[in-house]
């Protein structure tokens, strides 16, 4: 062995495991991140059209299929249930499809994300086959994010003005849009509890700046059944309550 080669080797023995465990954690890393996960699946009823893959997005969906009945078939009607049409990407109908081969079926239109594909075919000994491929599971679509950093209540972001604030400007700062000002707590006093304490005292008041907490006097107040809101007032012992929009 030359020099050359006692060098290469004593690097591997010394380093090599480093390389492995690298492309081990690229590995996974790529894995993980590319690796989609859905909520459906999908099954076949013939385990001679083996089902080699699928995915679905919102009302879509793409099938991959594989012909193990060893013999060419020749598909011959499409029937969906939910789906608005199926159709091969190989082409129309008839189509052949010989022992071994793959075919793609895409699935549009599916109010609600799932259905069922019922699939005509003659094998190889000119029998009339079918085969059903169904999805299940949840289709919903992932729930968005709340840009909410205040109390999300009856359809608005609420947040705790300082004294002697209006809710435009509450509002403002938190950087979002007044909402309305003709929303108001509830007799149970919801906005109080979450803003002050459940320990205040909580009257209706005819009081247009309302809902809100007294910093002086130590109570909450929301408005009174003849009361409308008013965004533009303030107060210098007042804390408004106020419905933005984000």
């Amino acid at each position: 062995m030359t020099n050359k080669e006692e060098v290469s080797l004593e690097y591997f023995m010394t380093y090599g495991w480093a390389l492995i465990l690298n492309a081990s954690i690229i590995a996974v890393l790529v894995f993980v991140v590319i690796t989609p996960a859905s909520k459906v699946s999908f099954s076949s009823s013939n385990t001679r059209i083996l089902l080699k893959g699928s995915s679905a997005s919102g009302g879509d969906a793409i099938i991959k299929l594989q012909n193990i009945t060893g013999g060419t078939i020749k598909i011959t009607n499409v029937a969906v249930t939910d789906y608005s049409i199926c159709s091969f990407l190989e082409g129309g109908l008839p189509l052949t499809v010989n022992a071994g081969a793959e075919m793609i079926l895409s699935c549009t239109g599916s109010s609600t994300g799932l259905g069922t594909v019922s699939l005509e075919y003659t094998d190889h000994a000119n029998l009339a086959r079918n085969v059903v491929i169904a999805a299940s599971g949840s289709a919903s679509e992932p729930e968005l994010e709340s840009s909410c950093a205040g109390y999300e209540w009856d359809g608005y972001c609420w947040y705790q003005g300082a004294v002697d604030e209006n809710c435009t400007e509450v509002c403002s700062v938190h950087g979002g849009n007044v909402g309305t000002c003709q929303e108001n707590d509830n007799e149970s006093c919801d906005l109080c509890d979450y803003f002050a304490s459940s320990s205040l005292p909580c009257w209706p008041l005819p009081l247009s700046l309302a809902p809100g907490r007294n910093t002086t006097d130590f109570y909450c107040a929301y408005r009174d059944a003849g009361t409308s809101g008013d965004c533009s007032i303030s107060l210098f012992n007042f804390r408004r309550f106020c419905a933005c929009n984000e």
